[in-house]
């Protein structure tokens, strides 16, 4: 008996937690616009975001997992605030592990970011690359950088004026149909949607519209088409309290073309998570954050497109990181490498 009320007892949490109360009064259609057009109105708040991609890529199964969570603050356009916490895991499609770990702060016209962990096939964990690691760095964002978010969304009269026309695409856009109420669970309402085809549709060719592009009937039909990849049921869950869109989450399988051509379904997996609406939010800026140079990117790209190259190229920077290179690789103007050339900044081709 005992057992059984125990049963009984975690059977009612579990009911409750998840939700089999009645639909609200409010239909569901009218529900889940009014919590987009209140998301639409958040100007600051959290978020978890996870994607998990599954795909067949020249016959080798690529599969990786995304994963990020912070901050955003939109409240002032022109300098936002934004933190990520970021991870990717995996394989490639040579079947080797991927596993990038991650954080980016933006605070205002400054960006701060650390990696953490950088595992990948291409990228040879040498002294120089190992020197980035586990510390801060900051590079200034460009005037325009910034404030070219193409985010319409916070306060609409905080938004510049090239957003707003986007802004009201948005809330006059019908992106679903046939709504379907699931319960209740978080303090949230649930729903299953899908994707309006046509409405979708349009709401891509207005935005088209808006950037100086035109869509023809071809144009149109084929957007239809790829939209209909996307047909699957989406979940849609709507806080009670705040009346505005908490999570959304849905499945899609589009096809991708390998190498040789060879379509295969790739398969993505989207959680995207949103809380604290409108809440203000605290940014802790690294202190010890030391200036980056972009052209230290130029090493680990030479690094990472050499990768199959034969030969090896010296960089005189602190640690010699070598670089494979092709007996007859061309440099700019077409000029042939040879033997003893010194190319610029007197980098020895061996």
């Amino acid at each position: 008996m005992k057992k059984l009320l125990i049963s009984i007892t975690a059977l009612a949490l579990v009911l409750n937690m998840t939700g089999c109360g009645a639909e609200p009064e409010i239909p569901a259609e009218e529900m889940v616009a009014t919590g987009l057009m209140n998301l639409y109105n958040v100007s600051s708040g959290s978020y978890d975001f996870e994607l998990v991609t599954e795909m067949t890529y020249g016959g080798v199964n690529v599969d990786f997992e995304m994963m990020a969570s912070g901050i955003l603050d939109i409240t002032d356009y022109i300098n936002p605030v934004y933190t990520a916490d970021l991870e990717l895991k995996g394989s490639d499609e040579n079947g080797e592990e991927i596993d990038l770990k991650g954080e980016v702060r933006v605070d205002k016209d400054m960006i701060y970011f650390m990696v953490k962990n950088l595992q990948l096939s291409q990228m040879p964990m040498t002294d120089a690359v190992e020197s980035l690691l586990n510390k801060w760095w900051k590079v200034e964002v460009p005037e325009e950088g910034v404030t070219t978010l193409n985010m319409p969304f916070g306060a609409k009269e905080n938004l510049p004026d090239e957003l707003k026309a986007l802004r009201e695409l948005f809330e006059n856009a019908t992106f679903f149909k046939n709504y379907e109420y699931l319960g209740t669970k978080g303090g949230s309402y649930g729903y299953k949607v899908y994707i309006d085809e046509e409405g979708y549709a349009a709401f891509l060719t207005e935005k088209a519209k808006l950037n100086g592009l035109e869509v023809d009937e071809e144009g149109m039909n084929f957007l239809k088409e790829n939209i209909k990849t996307a047909a699957v049921p989406i979940e849609i869950w709507v806080d009670q309290d705040a009346m505005t869109v908490s999570k959304i989450a849905g499945a899609f399988t589009v096809p991708v073309e390998d190498a040789d051509g060879v379509a295969e379904d790739a398969v993505y997996d989207m959680i995207l998570e949103i809380r604290d609406f409108n809440e203000s939010v605290k940014l802790d800026v690294p202190k010890d954050a030391d200036e980056f140079d972009p052209m230290m990117l130029i090493g680990l790209m030479m690094m990472m497109g050499g990768a199959d190259l034969g030969g090896e190229v010296a960089l005189p920077s602190g640690d010699d990181v070598a670089l494979p290179v092709e007996d007859d690789v061309v440099v700019e103007g077409d000029v042939p490498v040879e033997d003893d050339v010194v190319v610029e900044g007197d980098v020895p081709v061996e």
